[in-house]
């Protein structure tokens, strides 16, 4: 680890300078194909990858389904709904007394397990507990529904052998979430992580870098 290259939107930015990714732009190094995608590698023997100005089909198959971006400061998608097994979150999951539901959802490759907000993440903690790993992969598969943007509901489905990890192979897995607050004027969210990227070639786009252009984007295998 020798630092962070941040590729967040300039709101984020630290002391207002311009971010990394939009003098990239500015530049038009890239000819206009401003994307950054990743592939990450699930283990440590082989090299993970990250493009700029464009994605290597020679690391995923199917098609790259894109969302739009309806926050730009994270990398944020609007959420319609998260369900454990058949179980929306309408029905069991209430992380405060009051405030609004989850409805958003941030892709950020600095994140390394999934998260949920306070309360939420106890709740879904609960519901999937720690266990030897033969038993957990008859747990319930996470649905996390969207629209891409063409409008179109995507159920972008997350199996227990992906979210459930075993940190020193001896057998046993944790739900590989943590609990991380995304302060009030970008959330609630849930956040995906590298845990997620492991497992789908992930795209983020700026497009023509206008504001409301961007989308995030994820191979079907």
């Amino acid at each position: 680890f020798e630092g962070i290259l941040g590729l967040a939107f300039p709101s984020m930015s630290a002391h207002g300078v311009q971010p990394f990714f939009d003098t990239v732009m500015q530049q038009n190094v890239l000819n206009g194909h401003n994307e950054i995608s990743f592939f990450m590698t699930k283990t440590p023997h082989t090299g993970s990858a990250v493009f700029f100005g464009g994605v290597d089909d020679r690391f995923f198959e199917g098609e790259i389904n894109y969302f739009p971006v309806n926050q730009q400061h994270y990398w944020s998608c609007d959420l319609l709904d998260f369900k454990i097994g058949d179980t929306s979150h309408t029905d069991f999951l209430e992380f405060k007394n009051e405030g609004p539901r989850v409805s958003k959802l941030i892709l950020d490759s600095g994140t390394t397990y999934f998260t949920a907000p306070p309360g939420l993440f106890s709740k879904i903690m609960d519901m999937l507990p720690g266990a030897n790993c033969a038993d957990t992969k008859d747990y319930p598969d996470l649905h996390y529904i969207m629209k891409d943007v063409d409008g179109k509901v995507h159920d972008v489905s997350i199996p227990p052998t992906v979210y459930m990890v075993s940190s020193y192979g001896d057998g046993w897995c944790d739900l590989s979430f943590m609990e991380i607050p995304v302060p009030d004027e970008y959330g609630p969210a849930f956040i995906f992580g590298e845990v997620f990227m492991r497992e789908w070639y992930t795209v983020f786009n700026r497009r023509s870098g206008t504001p409301g252009s961007a989308m995030v984007g994820r191979s079907e295998e």
